[in-house]
């Protein structure tokens, strides 16, 4: 009778220990050499399903004084799909860029530099911003 307490007891440790570990994913940011206006915010699209035609979860995200923001994402068990957008105001127009479509995992912690049209692509050679990321999840 002993071991199979002992048994039932090391089953949950062993469920519980895992999922006490996980933290929710932070992404955290500095626009760097930035030549145009700073952006107004980030806009993160997530799609929970991992479907880019399924609905989405929309975040807004402020800069701070510094050129900085950070976010936390809330707690997902499984790697979640994620459009990082810029929002630049002018005047009374609002203009979306997207910066690229991207991975978190549980428990990543990723800094993303922004550098304003550092890189040229596409077939006609226009510049775009280029992104620079470190940390927990980046590679």
């Amino acid at each position: 009778m002993k071991i199979f307490f002992k048994f039932i007891l090391l089953i949950f440790v062993c469920a519980f220990s895992g999922f006490a570990q996980q933290k929710n994913p932070v992404l955290s940011g500095c626009f760097k050499s930035y030549k145009k206006n700073l952006p107004a915010t980030i806009m993160l699209w997530t799609m929970p399903t991992n479907n880019l035609w399924d609905q989405t979860v929309d975040y807004k995200v402020t800069i701070d004084s510094n050129r900085s923001f950070h976010f936390e994402f809330p707690l997902i068990k499984r790697p979640m799909l994620y459009m990082l957008q810029v929002v630049q105001l002018s005047g009374t127009k609002k203009q979306v860029s997207s910066l690229g479509t991207f991975y978190v995992e549980p428990n990543d912690n990723i800094h993303v530099d922004i550098y304003d049209n550092q890189i040229k692509s596409g077939i006609f050679m226009t510049k775009k911003d280029s992104l620079v990321f470190t940390g927990a999840g980046s590679a």
